[in-house]
């Protein structure tokens, strides 16, 4: 299903997805004009998704009420949701809570301004209720979050895994990334790449449990630290931690905080770290435990000796300085490459960095997406710049590129009463951009007789963002300030 530009009137339901390798694509016919879909009740969510190996892609949702969530995945494997944007969005921007799942991949999204947690995967009580497995997230960007709750930028309930890597997170009420663990030590997160920072309540970055490795990542201070490990409600799962290569500064609250459970015989590690107590109350780097690895980090208490310009956050290693040089080889986790994805050293550097002597560093960081705000050097090319952003592969994993098939097209009617248009029927077999054959694209009481994987009243139902009445006027409105704010970059 192709959805031309415009603001396109909810709830929608996708119930008949694709095969696998061949997903059934819920799309925006042009990714660089606005195509919303926009949902004012409070009896659904946004989008409910009931079926596997679907695609959602180029679209943007909110504001929404308290509560209804954007993208709800009741049910299914190997949905992605790629290059969408959420904006004020009332309840869980994407949340995957209701059954196991297997295969997510949340990719490019931008989050502004929610006013509930980003991202929730898996189920609070794990595996025993639901858990969400073998997931990726990457390169997102989430931008302020508030809530009457916590206010996570991103959450990993009980006993879900995967990967999270290469996003960027700020100026959350909650920790920017929680993850809280397993008993299961086969079921591993990986958090790699992130810049995360500013938690108002919390730590920005909180591992509640193992097992988890977590390297290469800038942590920009938070309430009560920047980086904690800590116990989650005592279930016993500080257990296979590693803290690899990541760069730490701590404001309010210390750089990096470990609890009692920090302990020997536990396989946890804290190796190459670079921390800096800009501010507030430290220490910067808890003391060393007998029988836990805690080799190469380096407290920076001279910033100057460790970053070309800490507090303007330039935070490349200074030439000759001491996390070129102050450096240890891990014990139980690999540390084969660095925030820019270049090959490491032996010992690598201290940090997130490993500083290539022939190139200049990205300079100072911004809030951005990575990939195209920190102008990462590539080892030998002499230049720096951003990663390429067309077909992008995540830690080998290529994403995206699917196939297109037989498209439906659904676009805006041109009358203020939402009147529906019967979109073309797709007549693939499954694959290509189209969520079945015969759906009905109106207004949200418009029916069809096949429903096509589009239900909840015929499915994502179309109305003239030039509509007459207040509340569209409102929803354009701040779609455009949001436009402004996607093509605004600021300082860390």
């Amino acid at each position: 299903m192709v959805l031309l530009p415009g603001m396109h009137t909810g709830p929608c339901k996708l119930s008949q997805g694709g095969m696998p390798g061949e997903p059934k694509v819920l799309r925006s016919q042009d990714p660089d004009l606005l195509t919303a879909i926009v949902y004012d009740g409070n009896s659904s969510n946004v989008i409910d998704v009931a079926s596997s190996d679907i695609v959602i892609q180029g679209l943007s949702f909110g504001p929404s009420n308290q509560a209804i969530d954007a993208i709800k995945i009741k049910s299914g494997d190997r949905i992605t949701i790629r290059d969408n944007n959420f904006f004020q969005v009332g309840g869980i921007s994407i949340s995957a809570n209701a059954s196991d799942s297997k295969g997510i991949e949340i990719i490019g999204n931008y989050f502004k301004d929610l006013k509930a947690t980003g991202i929730y995967l898996g189920c609070h009580a794990g595996m025993g209720e639901c858990a969400a497995i073998d997931f990726v997230i990457a390169d997102n960007l989430i931008d302020g979050v508030d809530s009457a709750a916590v206010g996570y930028g991103l959450e990993i309930k009980l006993d879900s895994y995967g990967v999270i890597r290469d996003n960027v997170i700020d100026d959350t009420k909650g920790p920017g990334i929680e993850i809280y663990g397993s008993v299961d030590l086969s079921r591993k997160n990986l958090v790699e790449g992130n810049i995360v920072g500013g938690s108002r309540n919390n730590s920005s970055l909180e591992i509640g449990g193992g097992p988890v490795l977590v390297r290469n990542n800038i942590v920009l201070g938070g309430a009560a630290s920047a980086l904690q490990v800590y116990d989650y409600n005592k279930s016993g799962h500080v257990h296979d931690i590693q803290l690899l290569g990541n760069t730490v500064i701590g404001d309010q609250g210390p750089a990096v905080q470990v609890g009692g459970s920090w302990m020997a015989e536990k396989s946890l590690e804290m190796t190459g770290n670079a921390v800096w107590q800009e501010s507030g109350e430290g220490p910067a780097l808890p003391a060393p435990v007998v029988g836990v690895v805690m080799a190469g980090n380096v407290d920076c208490t001279d910033p100057a000796e460790c970053w070309v310009d800490a507090a303007g956050r330039d935070l490349w290693p200074t030439p000759g300085g001491r996390l070129l040089v102050e450096g240890a080889l891990p014990e139980l986790a690999e540390l084969s490459d660095d925030f820019c994805h270049n090959e490491r050293g032996a010992p690598p550097h201290v940090g997130a960095f490993e500083r290539l002597e022939e190139e200049n560093g990205p300079g100072p960081l911004t809030i951005g997406f990575k990939k195209t705000s920190i102008a990462c050097p590539v080892a030998g090319s002499g230049t720096t710049g951003g990663e390429t952003t067309g077909g992008e592969t995540t830690g080998g994993e290529t994403t995206g590129g699917e196939t297109t098939g037989g498209e439906t097209t659904g676009g805006s009617t041109g009358s203020s009463g939402g009147a529906s248009t019967t979109a073309g029927t797709g007549t693939g077999s499954g694959s290509g951009d189209s969520m079945g054959s015969g759906a009905t694209v109106g207004s949200a009481t418009s029916t069809s007789g096949d429903d096509g994987g589009l239900s909840e009243g015929g499915g994502c139902a179309c109305s003239s963002a030039a509509r007459g009445d207040r509340e569209g006027l409102m929803l354009v409105l701040s779609w455009g300030l949001l436009g402004v704010a996607l093509r605004r970059r600021r300082p860390v």
